[in-house]
Order: C-alpha cells, then sequence, then structure tokens
C-alpha cells in the first residue's frame, strides 16, 4: 500500500480520536438487520432505528451525505444532513468516514424522491475505523490466486461466495440430521495416527514432541470409526477435516470436509 494512502487513512483515524469518539470502541448496539427494516419497513417508519454496517459508500453533497451501509444480510441508504445533528458530528462523518470502516447509526425511515428506502441518521458512531484500501464491489479483484489466499476479501466484495458458504453449512446441517433422525452417534476421532488410512493418498506428517514421536494426519475417517464399532457401537458417524498431501487446484485441496458412517 502506498505511504500517502495509508497517511491519509491515519490523519482520519485521527481526526476521529481528536473528536473525543473511539475509533475502536468494545460494544456496539443494533435492534434490526437491514434485511429486517427493508421488510417491516411501513411499520417501522416513524420509530428508531439503529443499524451497524459496513460502510460501502459514501456521498457528501455540502449540508448532507449520502451513504450505504451493508450488513450479512444485505445494504441500506443512510442519509445525512447537519440540520437532523450536531453539526461537527456531521462534519466529522463527511471528513473521516469512508468505504471499509463500520459505523453503528440510529434515525427514523423514510422513502427518498426515487422511492428508495432509506435510514435519516441523527446519530452516530465508528465501530471499526478502517486503515487499509478494501476493494470495490464494481472492480473486485482479478487475479483468482489472490482471491483464495486471502478469502476475506472475496467474501467482502462477492455476494456469490458469500451465499456457497451458507450453502454449505445448509448441506452439512441436512445430512448430520438425516442420520441423528435415523438413530446414528455422531462422534469425533482423532486428527493424528500412528498408521494413515486412505489407500495410497499421501499423508502430512508431524511431529509430537511431548511423545517425540511422528503422527500422520488423518487421510479419512475410517480407522477410528471402524474401532468404535469394535467396542460396541452398532451406528456411528462423523463429519471432520482430513488432509492429503497430494496436488491443489480449486476443486482439489489438502484438506477439505469428510464425512463417512458405518452401520454394523
Amino acid at each position: 500500500m502506498r505511504e500517502d494512502i495509508l497517511q491519509t487513512k491515519l490523519d482520519k483515524l485521527q481526526q476521529v480520536r481528536d473528536f473525543g469518539m473511539d475509533p475502536y470502541p468494545e460494544k456496539s448496539e443494533k435492534n434490526f438487520t437491514n434485511k429486517e427494516v427493508s421488510e417491516k419497513f411501513n411499520d417501522l417508519v416513524g420509530k428508531k432505528i439503529t443499524l451497524a454496517g459496513r460502510v460501502r459508500s459514501t456521498r457528501p453533497m455540502g449540508g448532507s451525505a449520502f451513504a450505504h451501509i451493508e450488513d450479512e444480510s444485505g445494504k441500506m441508504q443512510l442519509f445525512f444532513n447537519k440540520a437532523n445533528m450536531p453539526e461537527d458530528l456531521f462534519r466529522l462523518f463527511s471528513k473521516s468516514v469512508e468505504a471499509g470502516d463500520f459505523v453503528q447509526v440510529s434515525g427514523e425511515l423514510f422513502l427518498t424522491k426515487t422511492e428508495e428506502k432509506s435510514l435519516k441518521v441523527m446519530d452516530w458512531k465508528m465501530l471499526s475505523k478502517n486503515i487499509r484500501p478494501i476493494p470495490t464491489e464494481h472492480f473486485g479483484i482479478k487475479d483468482e490466486e489472490e482471491l483464495l489466499r486471502r478469502r476475506y476479501l472475496d467474501l467482502m466484495t462477492n455476494s456469490q461466495t458469500r451465499e456457497l458458504f451458507r450453502k454449505k453449512n445448509i448441506f452439512w446441517q441436512t445430512v448430520r440430521n438425516f442420520l441423528l433422525r435415523e438413530g446414528f452417534l455422531e462422534v469425533q476421532t482423532p486428527v493424528f495416527e500412528h498408521i494413515p488410512g486412505g489407500a495410497e493418498a499421501e499423508p502430512f506428517i508431524t511431529h509430537h514432541n511431548a511423545l517425540d514421536q511422528d503422527f500422520y494426519m488423518r487421510i479419512s475417517l475410517e480407522l477410528a470409526l471402524k474401532r468404535l464399532l469394535v467396542g460396541g457401537y452398532e451406528k456411528v458417524f462423523e463429519i471432520g477435516r482430513v488432509f492429503r498431501n497430494e496436488g491443489m487446484d480449486r476443486e482439489h485441496l489438502q484438506e477439505f470436509d469428510h464425512m463417512e458412517f458405518y452401520w454394523a
């Protein structure tokens, strides 16, 4: 990151501190998500609404400003005007807040002339001041390797990636709930093994300092689960991480979630 960009961000951080506002407070509040506000808009008009999220964009316009914040549920437009809050608090927002900052805002809902659901902000505070530039949603990150190495940047700018994580969660919960309904016992077995299972797959090797022994990181869940059958259980399953020290591509990683079940 260029030194002048970093210095500008540090200057804005200092502006927040000079105002007497903690740029990294311990606590935050919100009484609705952005999605809830959008869905219950008519019922919430006239009530005090407190939201929190990451600033996606700001558009200062003299004595007023628009911004968008995003939480996990979606986006909401904010409207700031120096007539609706202390003027110094408005100036601080206009001078110091930028994309990537997390803020908490309170106010009332209204519709703009273009009928966009918005929050008329009457109070705000910083939750986390960003001092690193973030990729924009429009341009994103073009380097695929960078996306895979710094997954949080992909999640930050790509709603499809975030949705993929949600679908993965639903998938594993569905599998787990089905097996539990069928009377299987979910177990957790050791990741380190003396004998690697998994046929011809290449294992990772690590050293246990306390025991002064080499161990293999498990390639499959098979051996430990079968030992549980020997011990007397009849229906067992595990959903856990396995590790294979092999080639890597977008669909073939060295560690991945794996499920095995056994029914004696």
